[in-house]
């Protein structure tokens, strides 16, 4: 399917290319036809160039029915770019087999939009693009014939493109009789130096000339009258071309002929005369003595055949007041412009128009065809009723306007000048339509809705919705919202009204004079020109008279501005419903589209039509508008008030799509999805799919729906900024790195794929987390689920790529983390599972950073301090705030002593007892209990009076206050067989205590307490082979080391060497590395299970820098909790618990040194 349109098979090799953009058209077909019958190579080309009919070349309704026969399809701009007008490009199909073409398009125009990201500027032409495209996509091409080359190429560098892109793809040139291979060198040489001297060579003098041409037709010169240059469609109402007849049956007009149609002369009469009686477009459109008027499109129909709003519109076109001018005066001012870089033609200078042609104006002189004395048979008083008409709809306030305008908000706004173009805004229909004329800045045109262009539309009910809503907003912090006004219905005077009233027509009398007068000027002047001096007489002195009508204006017009003003003054009679600000406002929001004569007179005393003015912004899809408020107080006080608002483009000639940018841009400032559908008169599931679209084509997709759940309006900014600069700007005050992650899970979809910009439910974690901070960090996990009431398990359980929240450091025990960067003592406390914190799920409230030390330089937004929360409703999952409900904790009071309250290996441990003993102390009833959640629990202020009791207290007993060996063992720090040795010794005294199997040792405290023991005695010190297998050195180095004094070590009671962990990092640090040192041993051991999160104990060894014995010494006196792994006997540590050890001893270690 060539050019989205033409169905084209694969194996056609032949393609006939014409162009009918000029009137040779015709003669070079059949030149082609006659050429290409004697040739070999183009026989068959011949051959389906003969199937054609003799109009195809033609526009008119002749051409249009031969291409119809001959299956041609109409191809457009939009065809190759959907960007681009639906103007006509080419006529295209097969016949007989050969690609037939028939192209009206310039070659040399930059007539297709710039591709996007381009910034160089280089011309797009469609007929180029047209070529370019049958050339690359047909396989089998092999022959293109055209009448000549420089009908193929007008352009050089255009034309260029297809002559190269034919040598490539090995096609001939059939033109002008010969044959051409494009691979051969010499026939490209003649080639291009035919398109450069017959194409490009002449193109300039071509459009010169041709420019030259049609300023000369038009320009009528001293005497006789102008000839057209545009097509007999496009003739003013009452005019027509000349017809002849073709010898071959037809009936073409002849070339540049325009003459009065006689049978029209009574309708053009009839026609201005109920424009001048006030009848609206609607009610002469269907006047019965304008229903026989033909259309102009070949059909045969005629007015009354269409429809009400075909009539109306065809109506509007022809009542403009050039066309009056020019049946009143036959004057018609047209203009002509070229893109070509010159600067005159036919002796005329030519104008740089904004858009970069070069133009200038001829004014045509038609006949005028004179009935009863009078140009058409309209006497004089109907043209002043035609002016008068003209001057009322081209008015700027619709204030007394009367007619089908009387009841509207608005007709037309003033016009402003803005990049060499006057703009304003116009009502049409139920339509707002922002239209522009082009002009300097020095000379406002006469506005005529027929030659300016539209540049966007909107409703024109939510219009005025939007710009009450706007106008709310801006009296919100006003305080003249609610004062009563002077300037709105019902709160004047009648006089003051009637002078108002008086002054209007005054200024429309000064008005019509002053134009009556340059009109009889004219008229003289003409005239004059036709030799007629009575009736240039009669004009001069209808402008004398116009002259002093005007002069009475003007001081009438004086007369009532000062009554005016001491009426003014005076305070209101009466009062009305539209008599403040913020009424006149909240009707414009609820306004139904209907004629409101109240509210227009409420609009037009707040000027809100008099300051309207705006832009359409390209980026965006919307108008951006704005107005002042004049408000006029009953107190004498007035005050000016901006008004800004946006207004969306529903114009059908708006690209596709474009909106998407604007709602994308309004989103990222804050607006909703419910509030982009209301100002779009849309639905929120549009609205959403529109951006869903827009992010997709940015590399956002599966995302999207996370992204526009997003509640934190910088990331919105920041994502957006980061695929579409233009539309919104980087936010400002964020580092690289905080873009980095921000922006990261949303490009390219890197987090995959979220229903909700919030991953989960967080109000259990929020309450369990709100608790321990509360506890001061740390509790056990029964009072968290009383008073969280939630399962303190999930604390210490990863969730997707979240890892655990808190820490375990003993079993039944949650504590929280603290923030790793440094500086910051903060705890880990907000918790926040959505795609920028997904790895973490938690965020230090204090520095407002992640967990993670290498995003030291990544704050996030204080928004992300905000407790979002993950809601199920009827359209899907959405991200709201979290509600007081949700936070609130089932036991307050259980919450202030959570982290007070001791399991009992945690009371045995303040008590330094064993578990059993603070069981016996609690039955005794000296260690009162609570039971939470079935746990029997102790608190810690009453076990540690209880140890400080038994500190200093009478021993009545050998279980009162002594010590076991074990509990002595961890007092010092050394292994419980070298207390028993220290026993046999004689080094400690001790107490024989009596049991049924055996007798146990007991120890006095203050005994313990005055004996020190050797410092190779200690757990940690490191025998000599334990320091051969972390250092990874042989023995004997090791042996030579501690000789050389470079490793110190400590001796035991027994006289053998250790090395103290200390000494080991100082000297390892010194010792050159000539290898490294495995983390765990060669045999195996080792193991890290790190989807369960477990340890063995030789891994754990490792990490907490001690021996095996000595880890499950630490397990066996409760400071580690071991476990048994799925009945195989093997022992296993939870991985966090062995961390958090490892990092307690080197915080003890530290602080030591210090």
């Amino acid at each position: 399917m060539l050019w989205n349109k033409v169905p084209v098979p694969v194996g056609v090799a032949e393609w006939a290319v014409v162009r009918i953009s000029d009137p040779e058209a015709r003669e070079e077909l059949a030149n082609l036809k006659k050429t290409l019958t004697y040739q070999s190579a183009g026989t068959r080309i011949g051959t389906a160039l003969a199937r054609l009919g003799p109009d195809i070349t033609e526009d008119t309704t002749e051409g249009h029915r031969d291409r119809l026969i001959a299956g041609l399809e109409t191809v457009t701009y939009a065809d190759l770019d959907p960007r681009a007008p639906r103007h006509v490009v080419a006529y295209a199909g097969v016949v007989a087999g050969v690609l037939v073409t028939l192209i009206p398009a310039s070659a040399v125009e930059n007539d297709l939009p710039a591709f996007d990201g381009d910034r160089t500027g280089a011309p797009r032409n469609g007929a180029t693009a047209f070529l370019l495209e049958g050339i690359n996509t047909l396989p089998a091409l092999r022959v293109i014939a055209t009448p000549k080359v420089n009908r193929l190429v007008r352009n050089l560098g255009l034309g260029m493109q297809v002559l190269d892109a034919m040598r490539h793809r090995d096609v001939e040139l059939l033109a002008e009789g010969i044959s051409r291979d494009l691979t051969d060198p010499s026939s490209w040489l003649l080639t291009t130096i035919d398109a450069t001297t017959k194409g490009d060579g002449n193109a300039v003098q071509f459009k010169q000339d041709v420019l030259a041409g049609r300023i000369n037709r038009l320009d009528a010169g001293d005497v006789g009258h102008s000839k057209r240059d545009f097509n007999y469609h496009a003739c003013p109402p009452g005019y027509g071309p000349v017809w002849r007849d073709t010898p071959d049956g037809g009936r073409l007009p002849d070339k540049g002929s325009i003459t009065v149609v006689e049978h029209l002369i009574p309708m053009v009469a009839l026609l201005w005369r109920q424009f001048a009686a006030g009848l609206t477009y609607r009610q002469i459109g269907e006047t019965p003595g304008l229903a026989g008027w033909p259309l102009r499109d070949g059909s045969g129909r005629t007015l009354g055949d269409l429809p009400a709003q075909r009539r109306i519109n065809i109506v509007r076109q022809m009542l403009t007041p050039a066309y009056a001018r020019l049946h009143r005066t036959g004057l018609l001012d047209v203009e002509r412009s070229t893109s070509a870089p010159i600067k005159d033609a036919a002796g005329r200078k030519l104008t740089r128009r904004p858009d970069g042609r070069r133009a200038t104006t001829i004014t045509m002189r038609l006949p005028v065809p004179y009935v009863d004395g009078s140009p058409w048979g309209i006497p004089t008083d109907v043209w002043q009723g035609v002016d008068k008409q003209h001057a009322r709809r081209n008015a700027e306030i619709p204030a007394d306007r009367g007619g089908q305008w009387s009841t509207q908000l608005m007709h037309l706004s003033p016009m402003w000048h803005k990049g060499g173009r006057w703009w304003r805004f116009v009502h049409e229909h139920t339509t707002l339509q922002l239209r522009y004329m082009p002009g300097p800045a020095d000379q406002p045109p006469v506005w005529d809705n027929q030659r300016s262009k539209l540049a966007a539309s909107t409703n024109m009910r939510h219009a005025f919705n939007l710009l009450g809503h706007a106008f709310l907003e801006a009296l919100a912090g006003s305080a003249a919202r609610s004062r009563p006004l002077t300037a709105v219905a019902g709160t004047e005077p009648a006089q003051v009204r009637e002078l108002r009233a008086a002054l209007s027509r005054a200024r429309a009398r000064q008005s019509a004079a002053g134009e009556k007068a340059a009109r009889a000027k004219d008229l003289a002047q003409l005239a004059m020109d036709g030799n007629a001096p009575a009736a240039a007489a009669e004009h001069l002195r209808d402008q004398q008279l116009s002259l002093e009508h005007a002069a009475e204006a003007q001081t009438q017009i004086a007369q009532f501005e000062a009554d005016l003003a001491v009426a003014a003054a005076a305070p209101p009679q009466d009062e009305a419903d539209l008599r403040t600000p913020i009424g006149v406002a909240t009707a414009l929001m609820h306004w139904n589209g209907e004629p409101d004569a109240e509210l227009r007179r409420a609009v037009a005393g707040l000027r809100l039509v008099e300051g309207l003015s705006g832009r359409y912004d390209t980026t965006t899809g919307c108008i951006l508008a704005r107005t002042v408020a004049r408000i006029a107080l009953t107190d004498g006080t007035e005050a000016d008030l901006p008004v800004k608002f946006e207004w969306p483009n529903t114009s059908n000639v708006r690209p596709a799509g474009v909106e998407a940018a604007g709602m994308v841009a309004a989103w990222a400032r804050g607006a909703t999805v419910e509030k982009l559908a209301a100002k779009h008169a849309r639905t929120a599931a549009w609205v959403r799919a529109t951006m869903v679209a827009w992010f997709a084509e940015r590399g956002i997709d599966t995302m999207s729906t996370a992204l526009l759940d997003n509640p934190v309006l910088v990331t919105r900014q920041t994502v957006v900024a980061a695929v579409a600069p233009r539309v919104v700007p980087m936010p400002r005050g964020l580092t690289a790195a905080t873009i980095a992650v921000l922006t990261a899970p949303y490009l390219h979809d890197a987090a995959g794929a979220w229903k909700a910009w919030t991953g989960c439910v967080h109000a259990p974690d929020r309450r369990l987390v709100a608790v321990l901070r509360v506890a001061g960090g740390a509790a056990d996990v029964a009072p968290l689920q009383v008073a969280a009431d939630a399962d303190p398990a999930r604390l210490a359980k990863p969730f997707g790529r979240r890892p655990a929240i808190c820490m375990a450091p003993a079993t039944a025990r949650r504590a929280l983390r603290r923030c790793p960067h440094e500086g910051c003592a903060g705890l880990l406390t907000h918790v926040l599972y959505v795609p920028e914190t997904a790895a973490y799920g938690v965020i230090c409230p204090t520095c407002l950073r992640l967990p993670d030390p290498a995003l030291a330089d990544a704050p996030l937004p204080g928004d992300y301090l905000v407790k979002w929360e993950r809601e199920a409703t009827a359209d899907g999952l959405r991200t709201r705030r979290a509600t007081a409900a949700e936070l609130r904790l089932a036991d307050v009071g259980i919450a202030r002593l959570a982290g007070d309250l001791l399991r009992g290996p945690a009371a045995a441990q303040l008590l330094q007892v064993t578990v059993g003993t603070v069981g016996d102390l609690h039955r005794r009833g000296e260690l009162p209990s609570v039971t939470v959640a079935g746990a029997t629990m102790y608190e810690r202020a009453t076990v540690i009076a209880l140890a400080q009791k038994r500190a200093v207290g009478h021993r009545g007993g050998i279980k009162d206050g002594l010590m076991s060996p074990a509990q002595v063992a961890r007092r010092l720090g050394v292994p419980e067989w070298r207390v028993r040795e220290y026993c046999d010794q004689g080094l400690l005294a001790y107490k024989r205590v009596p049991r049924p199997s055996r007798e146990d040792r007991r120890l006095h405290p203050s005994v313990v307490a005055a004996f020190v023991p050797a410092a190779g005695d200690l757990i940690e010190a490191m025998p000599i082979p334990e320091v051969v297998r972390r250092s990874g050195r042989s023995r004997s180095f090791v042996e030579k080391e501690i000789d050389r004094g470079h490793l110190a070590t400590v001796r035991t009671s027994t006289g053998d060497p250790r090395v103290l962990p200390a000494a080991f990092d100082a000297w390892i640090k010194s010792v050159p590395r000539t290898r490294v040192a495995a983390a765990v041993p060669a045999t195996g051991a080792g193991v890290i299970n790190g989807e369960c999160g477990r340890m063995s104990v030789s891994a754990a060894a490792a990490v907490l820098g001690l021996s095996a014995k000595q880890v499950r010494l630490l397990a066996a006196s409760g400071v580690l909790d071991d476990h048994r792994g799925d009945g195989t006997g093997w022992r296993w540590f939870d991985a966090a618990a062995v961390h958090a050890l490892a990092e307690a001893r080197q915080a003890g270690q530290a602080a030591a040194d210090t």
